[in-house]
């Protein structure tokens, strides 16, 4: 069987650095609020991010992750908010989803909770994305025995190979440890299911932490670890944990074959015209 997961999250709609639709939302005293330019920016990269991941996902049989954090949420006292009213912020998220990854044919939808200062206590916000697309007519969401529609983690099995998805994960800060503490991570992954006499996934997929990593194949069986992109740009707060680097922006698609598997990272980056240098007349 021939398969593509598409995994995207961390698009932080609300945020007046996150992913926006074009369209704009109306505030409810009737004002309209419109994507900024790094907004629209965004909104290019996405639907670039669309278009790529159909033509690789084209001819299988697709199944999307949607990785938490789907909307900003009032948070931390943050000015960078389009509005503190939460609900435009679901209504954005709904119409980016609906105007975007949901356009490219799948047989399911995955949603997995985000931190709960963005998406509220038991990610109510994102419950309310997910509750507006299936009023909208989407009928591919996966839902839990007592009809839930967001989790906070999913465990799927294609062909053999066991999928681990969930929003938090671990990844070195440092940019000459990141791929080293990746390993380290991933073989936390696998001991901790191993030890308990779980069966240890294959390939597990984490987001928030806004940075690409891969820990790669490994030829023990120890667990693939996956860490994702974004569609959010920095805030105040990030560019104090994060300043000499950007987010990485987009998203990722795995290809399985029959159960064996391919990572491919969707990337996107900025401009480099942001690092400008101040002369002094000679």
């Amino acid at each position: 069987m021939k398969r593509a997961l598409i995994f995207l999250g961390d698009l932080h709609c609300g945020s007046t650095v996150g992913l926006a639709h074009p369209q704009g939302v109306m505030h409810d005293d009737g004002a309209w609020i419109y994507p900024s330019k790094v907004q629209l920016y965004l909104w290019e990269k996405y639907q670039e991010f669309c278009r790529d991941a159909a033509e690789l996902a084209e001819g299988r049989k697709t199944h999307i992750f949607l990785m938490g954090d789907l909307v900003d949420g009032d948070h931390h006292r943050t000015h960078q908010l389009v509005s503190n009213d939460q609900g435009l912020h679901v209504q954005i998220a709904s119409d980016v989803l609906m105007d975007g990854v949901m356009q490219i044919p799948h047989e399911s939808v995955h949603a997995v909770r985000g931190t709960p200062s963005h998406v509220g206590k038991a990610a109510g916000l994102e419950a309310a994305v997910m509750a507006r697309l299936s009023r909208e007519g989407l009928d591919t969401i996966v839902k839990d025995e007592e009809g839930r529609m967001v989790h906070p983690f999913v465990y799927a099995d294609f062909e053999g190979t066991l999928i681990d998805a969930r929003h938090h994960g671990r990844q070195g800060q440092r940019e000459h440890t990141r791929g080293s503490y990746s390993k380290l991570y991933a073989l936390d992954v696998y001991l901790s299911h191993h030890l308990e006499g779980r069966r240890p996934p294959q390939i597990s997929v984490r987001g928030h932490l806004h940075k690409a990593m891969d820990s790669g194949p490994d030829h023990r069986g120890i667990t693939r670890t996956i860490q994702l992109p974004c569609f959010q740009l920095h805030t105040e707060w990030t560019r104090r944990i994060s300043i000499e680097t950007m987010p990485d922006i987009g998203g990722c698609v795995i290809l399985l074959d029959d159960g064996k598997p391919t990572v491919e990272f969707l990337l996107y980056k900025p401009e480099p015209n942001s690092q400008r240098i101040w002369r002094p007349d000679d």
